[in-house]
């Protein structure tokens, strides 16, 4: 599948604000991990985003915490959002596998910056 232009915006911004999310928590890079895979064929990217740091048990806090920032820091380009998918999970989890493990088609991401907008 090739990626399209726009998607690959949106996995470098969304990736960067999730960076950002990380940050605002004090945690060190080596607490947190963001995957994702872009699907062209459906128009949507799926983002995984791992942290020490999140409580197994209370995923759905977790996953609203982080959800809210990302309204929030997108605030002035809701639309950034509509085509991402997002599942938050613990270190913990991701390391027992089953249910929880990262499927091969998802890649892992870091960048130093967003990609230009004009992109």
């Amino acid at each position: 599948m090739d990626s399209k232009p726009h998607l690959t915006r949106i996995v470098s911004e969304v990736a960067w604000a999730l960076t950002k999310f990380a940050e605002s928590e004090k945690w060190e890079k080596s607490d947190y991990w963001i995957y994702y895979y872009e699907n062209s064929d459906w128009d949507y990217v799926h983002f995984i985003f791992v942290s020490r740091h999140f409580d197994h048990d209370d995923e759905r806090a977790s996953f609203s915490r982080v959800w809210q920032y990302l309204v929030n820091y997108f605030r002035d380009d809701p639309d950034i959002l509509r085509p991402v998918t997002l599942i938050v999970s613990s270190k913990a989890e991701t390391e027992s596998g089953g249910l929880h493990s990262i499927g091969s088609q998802f890649q892992e991401y870091w960048t130093p910056a967003p990609v230009s907008q004009t992109t």
